[in-house]
């Protein structure tokens, strides 16, 4: 990266920024031309603007014109200008934004590792005001994407496997979904069937289980509204997985660790539900019921289709009890000649 950093303070906002996050923005000057090195001389030549940021990204260089803990008025918030790195992506027309796309997501992991910033606070202009910004990103769908990008050559996402074998039956809000719902539906392979495997889609530990609730009991497991038996386990980039309508296993307990692919429970009919399925949620923040976002986006980043059958993952099935043995024709042995140990009674388990 290279430095251009302006001389004059006089639009810098007293205190110092925290570097608890960054904001992904994007110009919006698709004029030839408005590439960093314009940016970076507006900053440079007094710009009269008082929102501004600290690294400017086009499809060949980044410029940084102000230290990461200038505070600046870039988010539309009191927050985000006292705890927020502003990174600002080049559109120009003659530019090639791929390639700038890129070099931004480079930028940005950079400064999660200097920082220990998480994937989970990295934001874009629209999580703080509603803003369409970054617009080609959020009009093309690929934030996910982007996001990945950031984790350089230490990924903290890792793989992920489809949660649920089934039929994808309502996705995330107007995306497919209905206003309200927070997540997707994966229904079984055949209407009604219930007890079948439900697996770890990512890593993670878990931050909460709820056993024991009942068709129609609209107990909360995840946050206010949701419903249902089932988990959330929280990813070490800080995000978080919900998974509801699911008989979470015994052996799960709050503070294991789960690996991606790993049993933890069955699909029910706890909670209210109109058919069988399991509630698939993925939050930008564990800590935050309401930082949900569309699951499908993960899904398509890693190339997993929902509902598909979790690949590498073995489905397990109930063990079928051994037969009886037949009773002994063979006259007893005298009494002593017989061992006096009592018989064991081999432990049969099933999954069911």
């Amino acid at each position: 990266m290279r430095e251009q950093l302006v001389k004059s303070s006089a639009q810098i906002y007293d205190g110092t920024d925290q570097c608890t996050s960054i904001t992904i923005h994007e110009t919006a000057n698709e004029s030839v031309g408005a590439d960093a090195q314009a940016h970076a001389n507006l900053r440079s030549n007094g710009n009269v603007h008082q929102v501004s940021w600290h690294i400017t990204v086009d499809d060949t260089e980044a410029i940084r014109s102000y230290p990461d803990t200038a505070q600046w008025w870039h988010a539309g918030t009191r927050e985000g200008a006292e705890s927020s790195i502003a990174v600002e992506i080049c559109v120009n027309s003659d530019g090639n934004y791929d390639k700038a796309f890129a070099l931004a997501a480079e930028v940005v992991a950079g400064l999660r590792a200097k920082h220990g910033i998480p994937r989970s606070k990295v934001y874009d202009h629209a999580h703080w005001t509603g803003r369409n910004c970054p617009s080609v990103m959020r009009a093309t769908g690929r934030w996910q994407e982007f996001l990945n990008l950031t984790e350089g050559a230490n990924p903290t996402i890792g793989t992920m496997v489809s949660p649920f074998e089934g039929r994808l039956t309502a996705n995330h809000q107007d995306r497919g979904g209905y206003k309200g719902h927070k997540g997707l539906d994966i229904a079984p392979p055949k209407p009604g069937q219930t007890r079948m495997p439900v697996y770890a889609a990512f890593a993670g530990t878990w931050k909460k289980i709820v056993r024991n609730v009942k068709a129609g009991n609209r107990a909360s497991t995840l946050a206010p509204a949701r419903t249902g038996g089932g988990g959330l386990i929280a990813n070490p980039d800080g995000e978080g997985n919900g998974y509801n309508h699911v008989d979470i296993l015994d052996a799960w307990k709050v503070g294991d660790k789960a690996a991606v692919g790993d049993l933890i429970g069955y699909n029910d009919l706890s909670g209210n539900q109109t058919g069988a399925h399991v509630h698939f949620e993925m939050w930008k923040d564990w800590e935050d019921h309401n930082s949900d976002y569309d699951p499908r986006d993960a899904f398509d980043a890693h190339g997993v289709r929902p509902g598909s059958a979790p690949k590498g993952i073995i489905t397990p099935v109930a063990s079928k009890p051994k037969p009886k043995p037949k009773p002994s024709t063979s006259k007893p042995k005298p009494a002593s000649s017989v061992n006096s140990r009592a018989d064991n009674t081999a432990i049969q388990t099933a999954l069911t």
